[in-house]
């Protein structure tokens, strides 16, 4: 993980670059776009930008489709049936772009970003298959994209709302920082940003939903779940 804070320092950078007092911006949008690149970079590590930047907006429209018809499949509704159609047809396209970036990143096996040990183990211990390898790629995208955006976005929402603790973020950042990018020894020592963090977390979780399989049998209103039932709330 340390190996990965230079480049979050400089993506970051580059990000506040273009912020300016007085001005709007679009926070949510920022954010999204800010992990579309470091998911990109530190997941995939390509030298080619516009090759990972465009798999990360397909991943990133991939997803979206399959919370919007991921269970609708289900439901006896043709319109809903021929999207789905649509999304097997994306995630077909999908697959040949990540089966692109995983060979040319074969060519070039050097890095510690997450592809690399992937393949490593693809290749040299056949732990994972091709079909895997795809999967994996593609999954640890979505998840580590959307749901570190929306934190991000959802922190700095709930701090405009409440101002004194914005101060008090601010002055911790201010005297222990001095207005620099923490080192390691310093991330330990921000008590107030830590709080800041999991609380945002607790209050408006990243992702909308989450699933359980019942242990025992059990009554959920007029649902009588048999053990194993997978429950999705």
């Amino acid at each position: 993980i340390l190996n990965y804070v230079p480049t979050i320092q400089k993506l970051t950078e580059e990000l506040v670059a273009h912020w300016r007092p007085g001005t709007e911006r679009d926070i949510n949008r920022d954010m999204t776009d800010f992990m579309l690149r470091l998911t990109s970079t530190i997941l995939f590590g390509i030298d080619d930008a516009e090759m990972a930047y465009r798999i990360g907006h397909m991943i990133d429209h991939w997803v979206h489709m399959n919370h919007e018809l991921g269970m609708g499949a289900f439901v006896a509704n043709q319109d809903i049936a021929n999207r789905y159609g649509d999304l097997l047809e994306f995630a077909g396209l999908l697959e040949a772009e990540i089966k692109g970036m995983i060979s040319q990143r074969k060519s070039n096996p050097t890095g510690n970003d997450a592809l690399s040990l992937m393949i490593s183990a693809h290749d040299s211990e056949g732990s994972i298959s091709d079909k895997e390898l795809i999967g994996q790629a593609a999954l640890m995208f979505g998840a580590a994209h959307l749901t570190t955006a929306h934190s991000l976005a959802w922190t700095l929402f709930l701090l405009a709302e409440h101002p004194s603790v914005m101060g008090e973020l601010h002055q911790e950042l201010k005297t222990k920082l001095n207005g620099g990018f923490p080192t390691t020894e310093q991330v330990d020592r921000l008590q107030c940003t830590e709080r800041v963090v999991k609380e945002s977390r607790r209050v408006l979780p990243a992702s909308s939903y989450s699933q359980r399989v019942s242990a025992i049998p059990t009554q959920l209103g007029p649902f009588a779940l048999a053990p194993g039932a997978g429950i999705v709330f």
